[in-house]
Order: C-alpha cells, then sequence, then structure tokens
C-alpha cells in the first residue's frame, strides 16, 4: 500500500513524497495508538491492594523517548536522502514553507506519545465512577475518618515545661470541646472542592446529634467498602456503639485504618504477632484508591503545561531540522558549536553580574545581530559568506524571541513588596503590570505560537532568495 501511494506522490506531489509523510503519519499514529492503549490498562485501579510506589509511568515515558529517537533516526534517512533544494528554481514559492509545516506536523506527532499514554490512564481511571459519584464517595470516606485512627485538626497543647495538657479545649461553632474529642478529628485529603456539591460536615451532624445522619454515612462507607471486597470486623451497630457517645464524643474505642499487626519483640528476639488495634475498618486502601480517582477528576486529562511542552518542543526541533535542508550540513553544525559557546559565555556573563536580565538582554541582543547579518547580506547583493550560520542560528531563536521579551519586560515590573497584615500575617504584592502578565502567560503563549507560524511563512520567501545568492 505505501509503495503504491509513494508512487502515486511522486507524480502528483514530490513535496509528500520526498517527505515520506504518509508512512510517518501513519507509522505515528499507530504508536499512538499503542501509548494510549497501555496508558488504559495502566490505569486500572486495585482496591483491594495496598498502593505502592509506582514507576510505570517513568519507565513508559523513557520508552517513548526511545521510539521518539528511533523514529527520527529511520525517517530522517529517507527524507534527508533527496534535498529538493538543490533544484530549488523548480520549486513553487510556497514549497518551502509547506515543507516546514509538515516537519511540525510529524515533529508534533512523535514528541507526544506520553501525552497519549497519560490521555488512556486518565479516562480509564475515570470511567470507574462518573465525577459526581466520586465526589459523593470521597465524602463518606472523608465524613468515617472522624470515627476512625486519624490526626488531630487543632495544635497538640503543652504546658510551659512541655508536657502534654489533657484538660485543654478548643471551639467548634461556638462550643467548646475537649481535645480528645472525635469533634477534633482531621478528614482525608482527597483535594476536591467540596463547593461542587451540598457537603454538610459531621461534626456539624454530631453537635446537633443527628444519629441517623451518622448511621446513614456509617452504612453507606460499609457498602462502599463491601463493592471492593474490603472487610472490616465491625458491623454499623458496633461501630456506632463503639465510637458514639454525645455530647463530648471523649469517650470511643480507637478503630484502626486497617487489620495492621505488630510484631512483639522481648529480649530482641520476635516472640509474636497481634493486631495493632482490636477493632478495624479498610480506611487506608480507600482513602489511597479514591485519591487516585479524585486526583484524576480534578486534574485536566492533559495539562496546559504538557502541551505547551509538546508545543514548543516541536517547534523548536522543526526549525532545528529545517535549517539542516535550508543550510548545508557545515553551516549547521558549525552553528551548534557557535551557539554551545555563546551560551558558555552566556553563563559566565550571567554568574558574574548575578542577574537573569543579562540571559535576556544578551540573548535578544545576539538574535538581533544574527537576523542583521542574514538580511545585510541577503539585499546586499554580496556572496553568501558566513551567512548560513546566521541563518541557523536566526531560526534558531525565532521560537524563544518572543518568550525573551516577555521574560525581560516581566523582570522589568518585578517589584515584591511585603504588607504586615493586622492578624500578624505577611502579604505579598507585586506590580498591576507583572500581575496582569502573570495571569495572561496561556494567551501570550498562543499569540508567539501563531506570530512563529507566520514569521516562517515570510523567511521561507526569504530564504528562497537568499539560496540565489552566490557560495562563498
Amino acid at each position: 500500500m505505501f509503495k503504491k501511494t509513494q508512487k502515486y506522490l511522486l507524480v502528483n506531489n514530490p513535496l509528500l513524497w520526498n517527505m515520506k509523510i504518509v508512512p510517518a503519519v501513519c507509522f505515528a499514529m499507530v504508536f499512538h495508538v499503542v501509548f494510549f492503549l497501555i496508558g488504559y490498562a495502566n490505569g486500572k485501579i486495585d482496591f483491594t491492594a495496598e498502593r505502592d510506589y509506582d514507576i510505570t509511568d517513568g519507565i513508559v515515558i523513557f520508552f517513548s523517548v526511545l521510539v521518539t529517537l528511533l523514529f527520527f533516526v529511520i525517517w530522517f534517512v529517507f527524507y534527508f536522502r533527496n534535498n529538493a533544494y538543490k533544484s530549488f528554481y523548480h520549486l513553487r514559492p510556497n514549497h518551502l514553507f509547506k515543507e516546514w509545516l509538515l516537519l511540525l506536523l510529524v515533529c508534533l506527532l512523535n514528541v507526544s506519545y506520553s501525552i497519549s499514554f497519560v490521555t488512556g490512564k486518565t479516562l480509564r481511571v475515570r470511567s470507574y465512577y462518573s465525577y459526581e459519584e466520586t465526589l459523593r464517595r470521597c465524602d463518606i470516606i472523608d465524613d468515617a475518618s472522624t470515627f476512625i485512627t486519624s490526626e488531630y485538626d487543632y495544635v497538640r497543647p503543652v504546658n510551659e515545661d512541655g508536657t502534654f495538657n489533657p484538660d485543654s479545649t478548643f471551639t467548634y461553632n461556638k462550643v467548646r470541646y475537649p481535645y480528645n474529642s472525635l469533634m477534633n478529628k482531621s478528614g482525608e485529603s482527597f483535594y476536591i472542592d467540596w463547593d461542587d456539591k451540598k457537603h454538610t460536615d459531621i461534626h456539624l451532624l454530631m453537635q446537633k446529634n443527628d444519629t441517623a445522619a451518622v448511621k446513614k454515612m456509617m452504612t453507606d462507607y460499609l457498602a462502599i467498602a463491601h463493592e471492593h471486597g474490603l472487610k472490616g470486623n465491625v458491623n454499623v451497630e458496633k461501630w456506632f456503639a463503639l465510637t458514639y457517645h454525645y455530647p463530648e464524643f471523649t469517650e470511643y474505642e480507637l478503630i484502626g485504618r486497617g487489620n495492621e499487626t505488630e510484631t512483639i519483640i522481648e529480649n530482641g528476639v520476635a516472640q509474636a504477632v497481634k493486631p495493632t488495634y482490636k477493632y478495624f475498618l479498610p480506611q487506608e486502601m480507600l482513602a489511597d484508591n479514591y485519591e487516585i480517582l479524585a486526583r484524576n477528576w480534578i486534574k485536566p486529562i492533559i495539562p496546559d503545561e504538557s502541551i505547551y511542552l509538546i508545543l514548543y518542543l516541536s517547534l523548536g526541533l522543526s526549525v532545528f531540522f529545517f535549517a539542516f535542508k535550508a543550510t548545508n550540513i557545515r553551516s549547521w553544525i558549525i552553528s551548534i558549536i557557535g551557539s554551545g559557546l555563546l551560551f558558555v559565555v552566556m553563563g559566565i556573563m550571567a554568574t558574574i553580574f548575578r542577574s537573569e536580565s543579562v540571559f535576556l538582554v544578551y540573548w535578544l541582543a545576539l538574535s538581533a545581530v544574527f537576523t542583521t547579518h542574514f538580511f545585510v547580506k541577503l539585499y546586499g547583493r554580496q556572496d553568501k559568506g558566513f551567512s548560513g550560520i546566521s541563518l541557523n542560528l536566526m531560526l534558531w531563536s525565532l521560537p524563544a524571541f518572543l518568550p525573551l521579551v516577555y521574560g525581560l519586560v516581566m523582570e522589568i515590573f518585578d517589584h515584591v513588596t511585603y504588607l504586615k497584615q493586622p492578624d500578624g500575617t505577611t502579604k505579598i504584592f507585586n506590580t498591576p503590570q507583572h500581575d496582569w502578565l502573570e495571569a495572561n502567560l496561556g494567551i501570550f503563549i498562543f499569540i508567539n505560537i501563531l506570530l512563529v507560524i507566520a514569521m516562517m511563512g515570510f523567511l521561507t520567501t526569504q530564504i528562497r532568495r537568499w539560496k540565489a545568492l552566490a557560495e562563498n
């Protein structure tokens, strides 16, 4: 199929034939499907297992980088085999711009395999329950933590000599309670915005002595645990009797967060294993696994930072490889070595002056020098000279030019002030211009991408004229 397609493109569209765009896009899409399926399979949650440190994401991303590098090496062997620039005058005026756009497309597809993996994994996790159902279940698990071993909300009170003060109290909803009351127990951290639904604090229900609502919460909790095959050794009535003692809630049996055990060591020898708590519920596993569910619902499927990274990486690689086709290998290699030396000089200057602005001004000035030298050669009707090197450095600096300007303006308006508040806290302020620039970063990135595309459309026409100049 690929051979027939390539023969057709050779006659009807040599650009697509030369870039091997059809097999390149097809293979890239196959890899995207494979990484999506791997992510979807990896998104499975085992509610009956303890959550360990997962290195799968790192391994898959590592292999996605290897696939990207291998893909580029194989594709470039075919892509660079025929250089259409050598027969430049047979090409249409917009040929170069089209070639760069296709190169950008291939780079975009080939550096974003990890996005497909993350998307598949997130969609698999979200497929378990809807957002509303996940929110409801997290609410129940959060409320249940009040009646299960957990940390206290308020700071542990101590005497002047550092010993614990058992008679200390705290206030909740205008009512004072002893420090060790269940009213002082903290909940789970699911990082979900409870304002998205009608959420009633379990402590408020306890304060009102709404036993029916508390028992319903316990019933719903055990139903969730049983649904996932998780068990405890108390039922609703037993759990309620062990922990609920209105109005101070200080007389309660400690309920474990799982069937933990501890080893008894006597004379340095492990003698026996006994349960840490007499009564337990599967809170640890439920909290850990529902934290995964909650986190995958509150974050976007593809974070904005990942999108920006992929777009800028694709832009950078496309102009990097396009420069190779536009000039020659000699100018390209010299440009790489030269840019490395320039970065070394930049690092030394930044160290001496100890200012981030040095890097921004330094690289903006160099970009202006590269651009000026290229256009002086282009319109001066001279030979190419070393303008091929200037062209490479100008192209490589193009995606970063506007971000450098943005960063320099941010530095100019960055004036932090600290204002002491009446409650003793300190509030940090910055200039309105700095805050506005920071708040509109996403819009700026979008504008910069459009500007790079427009500038490449202009520069490709100038490169066409530059190719007509005599060599050294």
